[in-house]
C-alpha cells in the first residue's frame, strides 16, 4: 500500500549556539518516535511521546519520528510521519497537536485546539519524561564514544567546525542542567518560527487544510 508522507519542519539553531543545541537534542529524544512496529524495549525510545501518545493511540499511523539536523550557521527540527491514504489531514493535526502540547509546558491544552479530540498528548512534558530523555541522550552519547573510530571522527568534526574539542564530561553537564521549562520554551520558539510543510503521496488539497491546522495550534506560516 502506498503511504502519505508528511514532514513539518522548523528552523532551529547552528552548532555555535551550544545551549540551544543541547535543548533541541533533548527535545528530539523527548519526542522520539519510530515505526508502528518495533522490536525495541525500555531504553530504545518506546517511552517517548511520539510512541506512547501517537503511535500507540492511532493505529492508522505507520510511522512518526522527530528529527534534528544542525549545521554551522543554522539547523532544522521537525517531525516526519506517514499514514495510509485519506488520513493525511488527521496526521498533520496529530503532529501539530503534539508539538503544541510540549510547548504548552505543564498545562493542558484546550480540547478546541485540536480538530480530532481528545488526545492523550494534550498535557505538557513531565519532569520524569524530561529526565528519561536526558538519560537516553547521555546514554547514546557515551555509548557511541566507546568506539575509537567514532572518537576520532567526533574529534575531527569538532575541530573543523568549532576549532576546539568539547569533552564528554562537559556535554553530560550541559545535558544534566536542562530543565523542563527550558524544553517547553524551546518548543515554543519553534512554533514562533515560520514552518515548512513537505508532503508526498496522496495529499490532495492539503495546502488548503494546512493554514487551518497552523492557526488552531499557534504555528507560524
Amino acid at each position: 500500500m502506498d503511504f502519505s508522507q508528511v514532514y513539518l519542519g522548523f528552523k532551529s539553531t547552528g552548532v555555535d549556539d551550544e545551549r540551544r543545541l543541547y535543548l533541541y537534542a533533548t527535545l528530539q529524544m523527548l519526542l522520539g518516535g519510530g515505526g508502528s512496529f518495533s522490536a525495541g524495549g525500555p531504553g530504545k525510545g518506546m517511552y517517548s511521546r511520539l510512541y506512547t501518545r501517537v503511535l500507540n493511540q492511532h493505529a492508522w499511523i505507520e510511522s512518526c519520528v522527530a528529527f534534528h539536523h544542525c549545521y554551522t550557521d543554522t539547523g532544522l527540527f521537525g517531525i516526519s510521519a506517514s499514514c495510509g491514504p485519506r488520513n493525511e489531514y488527521a496526521l498533520l493535526d496529530v503532529i501539530a497537536t503534539e508539538l503544541e502540547a510540549v510547548a504548552s509546558g505543564k498545562g493542558r491544552l484546550s480540547l478546541r485546539s485540536s480538530l480530532r479530540s481528545p488526545y492523550a498528548s494534550q498535557e505538557g512534558p513531565t519532569s520524569l519524561e524530561v529526565r528519561r530523555a536526558k538519560n537516553q541522550l547521555k546514554s547514546n552519547l557515551l555509548m557511541n564514544l566507546e568506539s575509537r573510530m567514532v572518537q576520532l571522527e567526533d574529534l575531527g568534526r569538532q575541530i573543523q567546525v568549532s576549532g576546539r574539542k568539547i569533552s564528554a564530561d562537559t556535554m553530560v553537564n550541559h545535558i544534566e542542567s536542562i530543565t523542563t521549562d527550558e524544553i517547553s520554551n524551546v518548543a515554543r520558539e519553534l512554533l514562533e518560527t515560520p514552518a515548512t510543510l513537505l508532503t508526498q503521496g496522496y495529499t490532495e488539497n492539503i495546502e488548503k487544510f494546512y493554514p487551518q491546522v497552523a492557526a488552531n495550534h499557534g504555528i507560524k506560516i
